[in-house]
């Protein structure tokens, strides 16, 4: 297992150290080069990192917590995610975005607006293969919209769906889906911008749901997200 060697910072800042650590195997973990059931064996990690078991460990934590890795007797592993699972969790994101974007649609104002254009062209810019830049910025779309919906319980549950969902949204990357969610994107942001309620609802509902939908059709047939 290769990653670039955190070794030029670890001296400098520890806590650093352990974020860029959990960034780094979330990153891993998007972009599906680890894998449904795979171990992950911290001294190998460590080894692999140059750092100390100390931030491996706390890095691998933080990704169970986040619903993504589970915890062994020994160890850890990559969680391996059930079609049900998966489209469940789409169930209820579907129904919490949508109000997310309602919510926002009544309580943004022309900075948010702005955030948001400026979030989409991030989004755009991204090259078609880099998936986790892809993600991180949609990621981020999202988060925002939660932000300006000024609701605080919403804006946690849905952080911990999205964290949940990255393991099996490696399942729906390709270059045409990506040109599809630029369109939903920009209608959900429209509706927003036009202070349409309803419409942002929509617009965000259809958006979940299309990618539920393509999940679906991928795992055709199957028991697991793999």
């Amino acid at each position: 297992m290769e990653f670039q060697t955190l070794n030029s910072v670890k001296l400098f800042r520890p806590s650093l150290i352990r974020d860029e650590i959990y960034t780094l195997l979330r990153n891993e973990l998007i972009s599906g080069h680890l894998r449904p059931h795979q171990t992950l064996r911290v001294q190998d990690l460590a080894d692999s990192l140059e750092v100390s078991k100390t931030p491996i460990h706390d890095a691998l934590n933080r990704l169970v917590k986040d619903g993504l890795v589970e915890s062994l007797n020994r160890g850890f592993r990559v969680k391996r995610f059930t079609k049900k699972e998966a489209l469940d969790t789409y169930q209820v994101r579907e129904r919490l975005e949508g109000l997310s974007a309602s919510l926002a649609a009544q309580n943004h104002n022309e900075a948010d607006l702005e955030e948001l254009e400026h979030i989409l062209s991030t989004i755009e810019s991204c090259p078609p293969s880099d998936f986790v830049s892809h993600i991180q910025a949609d990621l981020e779309l999202h988060d925002t919209i939660a932000r300006i919906a000024n609701n605080d319980a919403l804006k946690l549950s849905i952080a911990q769906l999205s964290n949940r969902m990255l393991g099996f949204r490696v399942v729906t990357k390709d270059e045409n889906s990506n040109l599809i969610t630029k369109e939903q994107h920009e209608k959900v942001i429209r509706a927003i911008a036009a202070g349409d309620a309803k419409g942002a609802e929509q617009a965000m509902t259809e958006h979940i749901r299309f990618f539920a939908d393509l999940l679906s059709q991928r795992l055709e047939g199957a028991t697991y997200v793999a």
